[in-house]
């Protein structure tokens, strides 16, 4: 690359003034390398082309690399020498000078026009920081927020999906027997009611009395029928449990 050449790639809008944008351009520009990396491996392979569209390749890819931080010339170094190992040292050191003085911003447009992107290229090759010239900005962010939206309906839906069951309050109060009923014993209902109205079981803080000792004979009728509580047979008259817990109630 001859010294005019790279002067070629300082475009005229381009100043030495620090502009107010430098900050959000410095934050974009390792982005802006990935995706460029992506392009130049889609549209040109290992190595860019030894012609001024290999060498403004280059430029535009060493002025974004240029604002990557401390290690950035080991980086342009890397790429030069395998991107590019067309260039002799002296063009490689005279665009990595170009590329560290340069104050250029390619807006996300550009970049696109430059290299020719259409909006299914940028899709297929997962490119964030550069445009399409088929499709514009605010196109794209209509497309970007219709996506959003359909994702968040999805994500919506899955938790609907996911989400439980009520539980109905003849489960409630059949669980809350179940957790005061001692293994391998029986409890007959009075026992069960003492047990609720000391306070174990909240589904049980409204009722009282006859009311109370009802819902329990139904809790543990839908128990059983949900195979929560177990059916068992006592020692003498063979007699489930549910009816032996009603005739301890009268």
């Amino acid at each position: 690359m001859s010294t005019a050449s790279a002067r070629r790639f300082v475009p005229a809008n381009e100043t030495s003034r620090a502009d107010s944008r430098a900050p959000d351009r410095d934050n974009i520009a390792p982005l802006r390398v990935i995706d460029l990396n992506k392009v130049y491996r889609d549209s040109y392979g290992p190595e860019v082309p030894p012609d001024e569209d290999g060498e403004y390749a280059c430029h535009v890819w060493l002025v974004h690399q240029a604002r990557t931080g401390a290690d950035a010339e080991r980086r342009m170094d890397n790429f030069l020498e395998f991107r590019a190992p067309w260039m002799s040292a002296e063009n490689r050191k005279i665009a990595k000078e170009a590329a560290f003085a340069s104050t250029k911003f390619w807006n996300a447009d550009e970049l696109a026009s430059d290299f020719g992107i259409t909006y299914a290229k940028r899709t297929a090759l997962g490119l964030t920081t550069i445009g399409s010239i088929d499709v514009d900005a605010a196109q794209r962010k209509v497309i970007r927020n219709e996506k959003k939206r359909k994702r968040e309906q999805k994500r919506r839906l899955r938790e609907r999906l996911r989400r439980k069951p009520e539980v109905t309050a003849p489960a409630r109060r059949a669980d809350a027997i179940s957790q005061i009923l001692p293994l391998g014993e029986w409890i007959d209902v009075p026992a069960i009611c003492d047990e609720l109205r000391r306070g174990k079981a909240i589904a049980y803080a409204g009722l009282t009395g006859k009311t109370l000792t009802a819902a329990v004979h139904r809790a543990i009728e839908h128990g059983i029928n949900e195979g929560w509580l177990q059916k068992r047979v006592l020692p003498g008259p063979k007699m489930p449990i549910a009816q032996i817990a009603k005739r301890g109630a009268r």
